[in-house]
């Protein structure tokens, strides 16, 4: 299983100052909140965690529906930089890892439960003008990317939705395979564990 999720850092919902009061008691823990408090902005380390909260719980909502996102159950452990590193997250279902992809203007994390399921992971993030066609936007790119890594056409391929989780079909049959799909301001993202399938 994977999950991904995406922050625009210079979208006003990244902009804390939006926010009730109290918002980082809420979501984050005590020791992560002592890593925002690091941060000069506050901006990037804020949304580093909560996109990998957010991306775990992608993972944990696909393996079982039942699951509520709680930011705070998601635990990050780890002092997070600007590099593309493996980092856990504790949760009452257990350990996920995570990686943060770097950039300026963006925070893209991709989680899975162990570090070799990130091998057989298609996965991209692109920009997305206008913001409101984001949703059609990533299913286009990540239907694009999962016909291309298959070495077939892009119409055999559908992404269809059950209980809110994207599913990936080809010629009309459900795949085994995990989709994620996240999108934020300007900027989309998907991810799909390609395991057992072909070129995977």
């Amino acid at each position: 299983m994977v999950g991904n999720d995406v922050v625009d850092l210079h979208d006003v919902d990244a902009d804390i100052a939006t926010y009730r009061d109290r918002f980082d008691e809420r979501v984050f823990r005590d020791e992560e909140r002592e890593g925002i408090a690091c941060d000069e902005l506050g901006r990037s380390t804020r949304w580093q965690y909560w996109a990998a909260k957010e991306a775990c719980y992608k993972v944990a909502k696909q393996e079982d529906p039942s699951t509520v996102f709680s930011p705070r159950a998601f635990e990050v452990h780890s002092d997070l930089r600007w590099a593309e590193v493996f980092m856990p997250v504790q949760h009452t279902s257990g350990q996920f890892m995570v990686i943060l992809e770097p950039a300026n203007d963006r925070v893209h994390a991709l989680a899975a439960r162990n570090t070799g399921d990130f091998a057989h992971v298609v996965r991209g993030v692109a920009p997305c003008d206008p913001p409101a066609q984001a949703g059609s936007e990533v299913r286009r790119l990540a239907r694009e990317a999962v016909a291309k890594h298959l070495d077939v056409g892009v119409d055999r391929v559908e992404i269809t939705r059950d209980e809110r989780i994207p599913k990936l079909c080809f010629d009309g049959e459900r795949l085994d395979a995990s989709l994620s799909l996240s999108h934020h301001g300007r900027w989309v993202a998907y991810a799909c564990d390609m395991k057992g399938l072909a070129n995977g």
